[in-house]
């Protein structure tokens, strides 16, 4: 995947900006030449908005509620691209599983809400239900798998 990304940017001209993918960002170099830049919606959105940069893709593999017309990395010329954060909220290991079941419904419902979709929205998050916790160690370490690939394949290992 990074591989892919590193050859879709190195095969561009000129490079502006982007939402997950910003270029061109406020921190320009004098010298002119471009610049890629990491951002979140809710931080390159203005300057997207503003026209100060422009949005080459989103990093996850669906469009953003907040900015449709801006496409996915994937549809974007970075086949198969899809590095969406994520976050979750865990209860203590041995919690019993009817307060887990009522906490996670409790959950749902709260996050259901439109005010609460609303804050969501100006984050630039998007709330999605999480795997059931009886496959939520399968889906954290499938994410560990494919983050660990990631850093070994960028040179990145042991450099914490």
């Amino acid at each position: 995947m990074l591989q892919r990304f590193h050859e879709f940017v190195s095969s561009l001209a000129v490079l502006h900006a982007s939402q997950l993918v910003t270029l061109a960002g406020p921190n320009r170099p004098r010298s002119g030449a471009e610049m890629l830049e990491l951002a979140t919606i809710r931080n390159g959105g203005v300057l997207i908005r503003d026209g100060r940069v422009r949005a080459l893709g989103v990093s996850s593999a669906t469009r953003l509620p907040t900015a449709p017309e801006i496409p996915p990395l994937a549809e974007a010329g970075v086949p198969g691209f899809d590095a969406a954060g994520w976050g979750m909220i865990l209860a203590p290991a041995g919690t019993p599983r009817d307060i887990v079941s009522k906490l996670r419904a409790h959950l749902e419902s709260v996050t259901a809400l439109p005010e609460v979709q609303q804050q969501f929205i100006l984050l630039g998050l998007v709330a999605a239900s999480a795997p059931a916790p009886d496959k939520l160690q399968d889906f954290i370490d499938s994410e560990m798998a494919r983050w660990e690939k990631v850093v070994q394949q960028a040179g990145l290992a042991g450099t914490e």
